[in-house]
């Protein structure tokens, strides 16, 4: 599945600050206890997110057996 965003032809992209990973690199999580992305959540979805070029972030989740059916 993906997803986008169509932004505004007068958007003023922001500069990333200093800490952003770059391109490639994994997003580190925001909380550890978060159902999606947290690694203190074992009920969680395990989510893991990329940063890309620009504004652009990719996500991955890999449905496990426990969420399907």
């Amino acid at each position: 599945m993906s997803s986008t965003w169509t932004l505004p032809d007068d958007l003023t992209v922001p500069e990333p600050v200093e800490f952003f990973p770059a391109a490639g690199e994994k997003l580190p999580q925001h909380w550890s206890k978060c159902f999606g992305c947290g690694d203190d959540q074992p009920a969680g979805m395990a989510m893991s997110f990329r940063a890309g070029d620009g504004l652009e972030v990719t996500g991955r989740l890999e449905v496990a057996k426990k969420y399907q059916g």
